[in-house]
């Protein structure tokens, strides 16, 4: 009973702080940069200062200053006051909520990392060329997914550096993978050279990785501590911060369906503010992208297993 009701408590105090973190982050911010917030307050506490400033008005009959004028200018000292306090907050949460690049900033790096794999493909198709006479099959000859595999991941980690300031120390992209004809799970492609826990227990127990395969839907989670599903590794624990994204591909072939599931995490550091809708649809769109450019080679490396 003690136990429970410090976990209720802990919980209450959780949720009070990311309250507070996203009130500062994204709430105030966003109502500091509406246009009528912004300048309505300050342009109507002006207009009533120079209004009652004006001695010809003093003197005038058609305007009486109120009994509780002292009152009406402190309340518009006050609404002064909180307009330039939020905005001061607006511009802290600008810069801890925000990835350090602008949306226009993001994109260009973002297409330049799929021209950098695109590049690395075609390079490959043209030495493989000077061969291709000889080859008895130019498929196979031309097909290497585990090698444009490893320029994607590579390619994704050059990206969460330049776009959201994640060192490749704090990134790791797993690729599980179950064919048809196996019975369990296995790692098709670990990013990092770290130990990681064994591929079928993460897959077949309580996991974000295996919740996503089992419904078939990506799920991503810019605070990674949030989903019920996450299972914290040992280096969770120590980090204490990150996000990640799952992403489930099903591919069907003759001999059943081949099952992956692309795993995206950062650690001690998130993609962004899990309040901030905005950035996580943007950083989820990111994240889809780069897996579909993972999807196509692993229906090549399928197509592969086939014919094999």
């Amino acid at each position: 009973m003690y136990k429970q009701g410090l976990l209720f408590v802990l919980d209450c105090v959780k949720w009070i702080w990311h309250f507070v973190v996203s009130l500062v982050t994204v709430h105030i911010p966003s109502w500091a940069s509406n246009r009528w917030f912004s300048f309505l307050v300050p342009g109507i506490c002006g207009v009533f200062y120079a209004v009652i400033s004006c001695d010809f008005v003093k003197e005038s009959n058609w305007y009486k200053i109120p009994a509780n004028h002292d009152k009406v200018q402190t309340y518009f000292v006050w609404c002064v006051g909180l307009n330039l306090f939020c905005y001061a907050i607006a511009a802290f949460g600008r810069n801890h909520s925000s990835s350090g690049t602008s949306g226009i900033d993001s994109l260009n790096i973002f297409s330049r990392i799929i021209g950098a794999i695109v590049q690395a493909k075609v390079d490959r198709f043209r030495r493989k060329l000077e061969s291709a006479g000889n080859a008895k099959d130019r498929f196979k000859l031309i097909t290497h997914p585990e090698e444009q595999i490893k320029v994607i991941s590579r390619a994704t980690a050059e990206f969460m550096k330049d776009c959201y300031s994640i060192s490749e120390s704090q990134f790791d992209l797993v690729i599980f993978q179950k064919g048809a004809v196996e019975t369990e799970w296995s790692f098709l492609f670990k990013f990092q050279s770290w130990e990681h826990r064994n591929a079928n227990d993460i897959m077949a127990g309580k996991s974000l990785s295996g919740h996503a395969s089992r419904i078939g839907e990506s799920l991503f989670f810019a605070n990674k501590f949030a989903s019920p599903e996450y299972w914290a590794s040992d280096r969770d624990k120590r980090k204490k911060k990150g996000s990640v994204y799952c992403h489930p591909i099903r591919i069907q072939t003759p001999r059943g369906i081949d099952n992956y599931t692309v795993t995206i995490s950062t650690y001690k550091r998130q993609l962004c503010n899990e309040f901030d809708k905005p950035s996580i649809e943007a950083t989820e769109a990111f994240m889809k992208e780069i897996c579909r450019r993972i999807e196509l080679e692993l229906c090549l490396l399928s197509l592969l297993n086939i014919n094999s």
